[in-house]
């Protein structure tokens, strides 16, 4: 561990406006070259201006890592803190006249950093909340403080001047805690932020060395909060809201021009998850999913025990299993509560699962975690690691003709892998799934508690009818609109380009069939019409295989579903 220089920390605070612009003048330049491993980057001294004179300053960049207690449930632990590199940070040489940007670099992997700087000048060390690398891989990672203009978070070292020998001046992100709470500012948490994206993308890379990582942009506050949606416009998923630090949750999204966002929660003594670094590796992974293979997730509240959409159930085992991979610990765990005291706990690794099946994000969790780890537990024989599930989700997973799920997972695997075909089946029979011959779960007889769920994608032809039944969640009475049962899926696939014609239609007055159509996940259409009992979508469409999607509007949201709703769809090409 390095020590530590004696030099005080400056307060923690988000970069002002106009510093960013003087230092992106700077980091256009600045990149990283190779280290001991793929994703390294050099601390490459930026030399100064010709004619002048010189001084080397080097240092370490840190962060307080903050553990979780070894009795599980027993939340964050402040007494076994230590003092983590902050890797691949952007540091900065910053004249105190003025507040130039002397010379730039960032952290090599051991959180070291080497800068040539003007001699006998008065300058302060930056440490800025941001990952950046160009060439071969490249990424740009920033963390922003949304409660304050989406401003940088930086910290800063006390001022000092540069003599003309070489020196030495460290950069610390402290945590803040005072032993009974947080009575100082809590630098350490953009960084810890930083810490977990640099691990995800490590795994990453170490499948596929020369990736380009699109920018991402994660935002922490401390006013960030946990809240219920609908009450008063709190939480009500604005960017006022998210402004507000009314963000609900920590969660990942595409949002706009703003692009790929990672929110994280930042309530002390309620929910602050910039520590639990599971937490933020599953966002990291919806990050993944939606960048480099496709999420075709409905979104929306879920859990372990939940029979769920199987695209929700798909999407949330994958961010679980994911944060596993990261981590390399099979055992999530999240914090909340007084003083960060708490926490639940999964572990990934656990193939004892309450409903299991196609629709469990326990189950699917289970499966993903089986192929990548080397344990050898139960049914569990396959150690694959990362590089052939990154393959099938870079690969047949994002150009499945069916949604996003277990199936398309499974069947990328033992095409790839085919001595291992055996294995990697039992895994899926091992959480009652059926090794399906395709994408669509053909054959699967677990029709979690309903049998009308089963076949999940049945075949239409042209002029065919089919009946299908839009359900409340097994034992339910609320309108849930991610649930098993609330949708139902129809598939067809047209040899030449077509006009198609999907018409829902049950007779009974006051219900509300509704219509989606899809292509590899990607919507092409719907119907939405108000009209009591009937529904039709007609549409042009070229060759290809599609999905329609079908349901009674009130079971998905509204306070007064009706429940089990039965409708003749009929197909018909011209």
């Amino acid at each position: 561990m390095t020590a530590m220089s004696p030099v005080s920390s400056r307060a923690w605070a988000s970069t002002p406006k106009l510093l960013l612009a003087l230092a992106a003048l700077c980091l256009a330049a600045c990149g990283g070259g190779g280290g001991s491993d793929p994703a390294a980057t050099t601390a490459t001294p930026t030399a100064p201006a010709p004619g002048g004179a010189s001084v080397t300053l080097t240092g370490a960049a840190t962060f307080d890592k903050v553990p979780f207690n070894a009795a599980s449930g027993s939340g964050l632990d402040f007494t076994r803190v230590v003092a983590a590199p902050a890797r691949g940070v952007t540091i900065e040489a910053v004249g105190s006249a003025g507040q130039a940007v002397l010379a730039s670099t960032t952290a090599d992997d051991s959180g070291q950093y080497t800068l040539s700087v003007p001699a006998n000048t008065d300058m302060f060390v930056r440490m800025k909340a941001e990952l950046r690398r160009s060439g071969g891989p490249t990424w740009q990672v920033t963390v922003r403080d949304n409660t304050a203009s989406d401003a940088l978070f930086a910290v800063d070292t006390a001022a000092f001047n540069s003599g003309a020998a070489a020196l030495r001046r460290d950069v610390h992100a402290a945590s803040g805690w005072t032993g009974i709470g947080y009575g100082a500012a809590r630098a350490a948490a953009p960084i810890s932020l930083l810490d977990t994206a640099w691990q995800a993308m490590q795994l990453v890379l170490a499948a596929e060395p020369g990736i380009t990582f699109p920018e991402l942009k994660m935002y922490w506050s401390s006013r960030n909060v946990p809240c219920s949606e609908g009450a008063g416009g709190f939480c009500d998923g604005t960017a006022a809201a998210r402004a507000r630090g009314e963000i609900g949750t920590s969660f990942y999204a595409a949002i706009g021009s703003q692009g790929a966002s990672i929110y994280v929660l930042g309530s002390a003594d309620s929910d602050s998850d910039e520590f639990d670094q599971h937490v933020v590796a599953h966002e990291w992974g919806h990050y993944y999913q939606d960048n480099f293979s496709r999420d075709d997730s409905i979104g929306g509240p879920h859990s372990l025990n939940e029979r769920l959409d199987l695209r929700v159930a798909f999407s949330e085992g994958w961010g679980n299993a994911f944060a596993a991979m990261v981590k390399a610990d099979p055992l999530y765990r999240d914090s909340f509560g007084t003083q960060q005291r708490s926490d639940f706990s999964i572990n990934v690794e656990n193939n004892a699962v309450t409903f299991p099946g196609w629709f469990s994000e326990a189950s699917v969790q289970s499966v993903f975690y089986d192929v990548f780890d080397a344990a050898s537990d139960g049914v569990d024989t396959v150690s694959l690691g990362f590089g052939p599930i990154h393959a099938a989700m870079r690969g047949a997973i994002r150009t499945s003709p069916s949604f996003t799920s277990v199936y398309a997972l499974i069947n990328a695997l033992r095409a790839a892998q085919p001595a291992q075909e055996d294995a990697i089946s039992a895994l899926t029979t091992a959480q009652l799934i059926v090794a399906a011959p395709d994408d669509f779960g053909s054959g699967e007889t677990n029709a979690g508690a309903d049998a009308r769920n089963l076949p999940i994608f049945p075949a239409m032809t042209n002029a065919a009818t089919r009946q299908i039944c839009s359900s409340l969640p097994t034992g339910g009475t609320a309108a849930m609109y991610n649930k098993l049962g609330n949708r139902r899926f129809l598939r067809f696939t047209l040899g030449v380009s077509s006009n198609v014609s999907i018409a829902a239609r049950n007779g009974r007055s006051g219900t509300d069939p509704d219509i989606v159509l899809y292509a590899a996940g990607v919507e092409r259409g719907r119907a939405e019409s108000e009209t009591s009992g009937t529904e039709t979508l007609t549409m042009p469409l070229p060759a290809g295989t599609y999905v329609a999607e079908v349901y009674e509007y009130s079971n998905l949201q509204g306070s007064a579903p009706r429940g089990n709703e039965c409708f003749d769809v009929t197909l018909t090409i011209s």
